[in-house]
C-alpha cells in the first residue's frame, strides 16, 4: 500500500476550519488526487485525531483505510487496502474499522 507523499498539499473547494491555530479537516483533496476522509466511531465525519482515515485513489481504483491512533505519531494500526471495490464494499470496511475504534473505547 502505497503511502500519501509527505509533500501532498491540501486543497478544498471550502477552506478547512482552524481548531487551535492548526488547520484540520474532515473531508480533503490532496495534490496528488487523492480524497481523504476522517471517520469517528459512529460513523460520523470527524476532525478529531483518533478516526478512521479512508482514502480515496482514483489513480489505481483503490480505497485504503486504516485506523489512525491520534497520538500525534501518525501511528496507524488496523489497514485494509479494496480495488475496484463497490460502495457496499467500502461501507463494510469503514464499518468494521469504526467496529475497532469502538472496543478501543475511542
Amino acid at each position: 500500500m502505497e503511502a500519501a507523499k509527505s509533500g501532498s498539499k491540501v486543497s478544498s473547494p471550502m477552506p478547512a476550519p482552524v481548531i487551535r491555530g492548526t488547520q484540520q479537516y474532515v473531508t480533503a483533496l490532496f495534490a496528488d488526487g487523492t480524497i481523504h476522509e476522517f471517520v469517528d466511531a459512529k460513523g460520523d465525519q470527524t476532525s478529531a485525531r483518533t478516526h478512521v482515515h479512508v482514502i480515496h485513489d482514483e489513480r489505481y481504483d483503490e480505497v485504503r483505510l486504516h485506523v489512525s491512533l491520534g497520538d500525534g505519531r501518525g501511528r496507524h494500526s488496523e489497514k485494509i487496502a479494496l480495488v475496484s471495490a463497490s460502495g457496499r464494499e467500502v461501507n463494510a470496511a469503514v464499518d468494521l474499522l469504526t467496529e475497532v475504534l469502538r472496543a478501543r473505547g475511542r
